[in-house]
C-alpha cells in the first residue's frame, strides 16, 4: 500500500490536465464525440443569431440542420463513409 495515495493524485492530474472537475461537469473521452459536439455547440450559436438578427427561417434552419447532423454522428443517426472510415480505422478485423 505504500505510494498509493501519491500515485493515485498523480493519475487524476494525468487524466484531468490539474482543472478540477465536478461532478456536474461532462467528461467527453471521444475526440470525435468532442469534435462533434463542439461544431454543434457553433451551429446552434449560429441559430440563434440569425434568430436574434431577425433573418429568415431558411438561415436559422440550416444551422439547426447542421448542428443535428453533428449530434448523429454520435448517436449513429447520421453515417457518412468518412464517419465509418474514421471507426473502423481503430479495428483490426481478420487476424
Amino acid at each position: 500500500g505504500e505510494g498509493l495515495l501519491e500515485l493515485e493524485n498523480r493519475m487524476v492530474t494525468a487524466v484531468t490536465c490539474g482543472k478540477v472537475i465536478s461532478a456536474d461537469s461532462v467528461t467527453v473521452s471521444n475526440p470525435r464525440h468532442k469534435d462533434a459536439l463542439q461544431r454543434a455547440e457553433a451551429y446552434l450559436a449560429g441559430a440563434t443569431e440569425a434568430h436574434l438578427a431577425n433573418l429568415p427561417a431558411d438561415f436559422v434552419s440550416i444551422d439547426l440542420t447542421a448542428a443535428l447532423t453533428a449530434l448523429g454522428e454520435i448517436t449513429g443517426d447520421e453515417v457518412s463513409e468518412d464517419l465509418l472510415e474514421a471507426i473502423f480505422s481503430r479495428f483490426c478485423i481478420g487476424k
